[in-house]
C-alpha cells in the first residue's frame, strides 16, 4: 500500500517552498524582532546591576523620517531597525554604548547607523562596518538610570528572518534577538498553509 504521505501533490510541496522564500524576502514592514522588549539585568559584582531594556519601535525602508545618518550609507531600499534604550530607575548603572553584531552567520549586512533627534538623550556617536555597528549615548557622558534614549536605527543593505543580531556593552552580553516576521503576517502564512493542508487530507481520505 502506497503511504500517504507519498500522494501528497508535488503543488503542496511547492507551495511550502514558496512561503519559505517569502518569508525570507518579506518587505520592511512586514518585520520585526523577538524578544521585544529585549531586557538585561547583569550583576557586575557585589550584588551591584546593571538593568534596563531595548524596546523595538518599528521597521522602515530607507532614512526613516527626521532621522540622521551617523556613519554608512543607507540606501533607499535598505531595510532599517529602530530602537530605543532605557536604563531602569533602580539600576546601579548607566549605559555608555551599545555595541550590535551578526550572530553566527553571514548575514545580515549592515549598512548605516544613525539616530531620530527627539525628548530623550542623545545619541551623538555611531559606527558602522559590514558586521556590526556601535552607538554612543550622550558622549562623554551615559545613558543614566532612569533614562531613555532617542531612537537610533540600524541599516541594513541584507537582512532575513531568522538572522540573529548580539548587543552587547563592552564585552558585556545585553541580549540577542532573531529577525521575524510581523505577527499577522505569521498568522496569514500559517493559515495558508493550514487550509491547503486540509484540502490535501480531504483528498487523500
Amino acid at each position: 500500500m502506497q503511504a500517504p504521505f507519498a500522494r501528497l501533490p508535488v503543488a503542496f510541496a511547492a507551495f511550502v517552498a514558496c512561503l519559505a522564500v517569502a518569508a525570507s524576502a518579506l518587505p520592511a514592514g512586514a518585520l520585526s524582532i523577538t524578544p521585544d522588549p529585549v531586557v538585561f539585568n547583569l550583576d557586575l559584582g557585589g550584588g551591584m546591576l546593571l538593568k534596563g531594556n531595548f524596546d523595538f519601535v518599528g521597521t522602515v525602508t530607507g532614512t526613516p523620517g527626521g532621522g540622521i545618518v551617523l556613519d554608512g550609507s543607507v540606501g533607499a531600499g535598505d531595510i532599517t531597525l529602530i530602537f530605543t534604550a532605557t536604563i531602569d530607575a533602580d539600576s546601579d548603572f548607566g549605559l555608555a554604548t551599545t555595541y550590535i553584531s551578526r550572530f553566527p552567520n553571514l548575514s545580515p549586512v549592515f549598512s548605516g547607523v544613525g539616530t531620530i533627534p527627539g525628548a530623550g538623550v542623545d545619541v551623538t556617536n555611531g559606527f558602522v562596518g559590514s558586521s556590526s555597528a556601535t552607538v554612543h549615548y550622550d558622549s562623554p557622558n551615559e545613558l543614566d538610570p532612569g533614562e531613555t534614549s532617542d531612537a537610533f536605527f540600524l541599516s541594513f543593505s541584507s537582512i532575513s528572518i531568522g538572522d540573529q543580531l548580539n548587543l552587547e556593552y563592552v564585552i558585556l552580553p545585553l541580549g540577542t534577538v532573531t529577525v521575524v516576521p510581523e505577527p499577522q503576517v505569521t498568522v496569514l502564512l500559517l493559515l495558508g498553509m493550514g487550509a491547503l493542508g486540509w484540502r490535501v487530507r480531504k483528498r487523500l481520505v
